[in-house]
């Protein structure tokens, strides 16, 4: 059974070890989410954020294993409702082949970029489309 007391001075005993230092307490974190201990480590690091509430790494943390949260969307925003992407889905039947390995940008019919870059594709679409909505996808390498 894990003990978590933490004073920073106390020792935090898990399956992945025992730390007595907030260094080890973040090492003791860090095995439980490669262990995919997720449970383990949102109450973790809830006990961390208490004990050391001021550190950063700490608090990030304590913000990357909060459970989601899900907010509706106002039925008042445009941007909520929903787009037809059959002339973008028509595109990329008919073309993604000729782009492995790049995101590739599409506005309807219309391919705003191809490339390996993210950055430059979105960068691209800020440009072209401003806040108009784009398409994104990557195109995988296909193995010989």
């Amino acid at each position: 059974m894990s003990t978590f007391a933490l004073e920073p001075t106390s020792a935090v005993s898990t399956p992945c070890g025992i730390a007595e230092t907030l260094e080890g307490s973040l090492d003791t974190l860090r095995c439980l989410v490669e262990a995919d201990r997720v449970e383990a480590a949102r109450a973790l690091a809830v006990r961390l954020l208490s004990a050391w509430p001021e550190d950063r790494r700490v608090q990030r943390w304590a913000r990357v294993l909060a459970p989601p949260r899900v907010f509706p969307a106002s039925n008042d925003d445009p941007r909520q409702a929903p787009i037809d992407r059959s002339a973008e889905l028509g595109w990329l039947d008919a073309h993604r082949h000729e782009h492995p390995g790049c995101w590739i940008s599409l506005s309807g019919s219309r391919l705003i970029l191809a490339d390996p870059s993210l950055a430059r594709v979105v960068a691209e679409n800020r440009r072209v489309l401003e806040d108009q909505p784009a398409l994104l996808w990557f195109e995988p390498v296909s193995s010989p």
